[in-house]
């Protein structure tokens, strides 16, 4: 379908960043109503797994960080859709930050085994989208984070 994909080798062989699709709408009269924005579609070689079975939102406020941790079964597949953001990846002693935002709509796949946080570098919260499998179980939490200092 023409989406573009990039996949990382290296340190983090498995991330997928996809350039996300947006498509402007229109009303009955064909008046510009905003825009809808496809975070994902089996029609191209970007697929969640089967089965996702958690989607979900977080919201990072400017300047503040969350989260840098890994997983060792779970995926996660991060769209941010308000503001802008850094996906951090961390391997290995290795950073790497991915852009996104309203500026530049992606998602990043992030396999199991490469942690990754969420920074704001905007001047209004980013509010962004996780759609993971499995899904997060408190009972089995699977979260491990690295210790590496301030990131």
């Amino acid at each position: 379908m023409g989406i573009e994909v990039q996949k990382l080798d290296g340190e983090f062989e498995g991330v997928q960043i996809r350039k996300n699709k947006s498509v402007t709408t229109h009303d009955q009269d064909g008046k510009v109503n905003g825009f809808l924005l496809e975070i994902n579609s089996n029609l191209d070689e970007f697929i969640l797994e089967p089965g996702v079975q958690q989607v979900y939102m977080t919201v990072c406020n400017p300047g503040d960080k969350k989260g840098l941790h890994e997983h060792k079964h779970k995926e996660d597949n991060f769209c941010c859709v308000v503001g802008n953001c850094e996906i951090v990846l961390y391997k290995n002693g290795e950073f790497m930050t991915v852009p996104m935002g309203h500026d530049d709509y992606k998602t990043v796949k992030i396999p199991p085994g490469i942690a990754h946080g969420i920074k704001c570098v905007g001047d209004v919260p980013a509010y962004v989208v996780n759609c993971t499998y499995p899904p997060y179980d408190p009972d089995k939490p699977d979260q491990f984070d690295p210790d590496v200092g301030d990131w």
